[in-house]
């Protein structure tokens, strides 16, 4: 892998498919904050992220279901460090 996915590229890629400011998307933020974050967008933000980090849907195929930055970011950083 070249590069760390980091928490904060994850928060910065959220916050911008939902269109809202960075400061407003946080380690904690749920896709029950945003209006925008339903069933469609998380697979987007799924699809984005497989496209940074190849192979993660494959170690983590529970990943879609994953509603919360915190949720998400432990599944790619458990990817980064294995």
């Amino acid at each position: 892998m070249e590069s760390m996915f980091s928490e904060n590229d994850l928060i910065n890629l959220i916050s911008s498919l939902l269109g809202v400011n960075h400061s407003d998307v946080t380690h904690s933020s749920t896709s029950d904050d945003f209006d925008q974050w339903d069933s469609v967008m998380q697979l987007e933000i799924i699809a984005h992220i497989e496209q940074s980090i190849p192979g993660l849907i494959d170690f983590a195929p529970e990943l879609p279901s994953k509603g919360s930055v915190y949720e998400i970011w432990l599944e790619v950083k458990r990817f980064q460090n294995q």
